[in-house]
């Protein structure tokens, strides 16, 4: 009888140590997919931006009047910003 109970709690405390470390598995999982989430927002937000400015350039690479006005300002040329 005293031979089942010590195996029984043993089997528990093993169980549960088991238990233990399933469920610290699934959040460092969930906190590294969180992780991952946001950096590839970021990725994304920062590819939006690039793709603005990018435009943003050849819009004015093709227009005479907007290099006029920023040359007048003092802004580099944007052959030099490309450099």
């Amino acid at each position: 009888m005293k031979h089942t109970r010590v195996s029984f709690f043993v089997l528990m405390v093993f169980l549960g140590g088991v238990a233990f470390i399933k469920a610290k598995l699934v959040f460092e999982y969930k906190r590294q997919f969180l992780y991952l989430a946001q950096i590839q927002n970021e990725i994304d937000r920062l590819e939006n931006e690039n793709t603005k400015l990018n435009l943003e350039l050849s819009l004015l690479k093709s227009s005479p009047y907007v290099l006029q006005s920023a040359a007048s300002l003092g802004m580099k040329r944007i052959e030099q910003l490309n450099e």
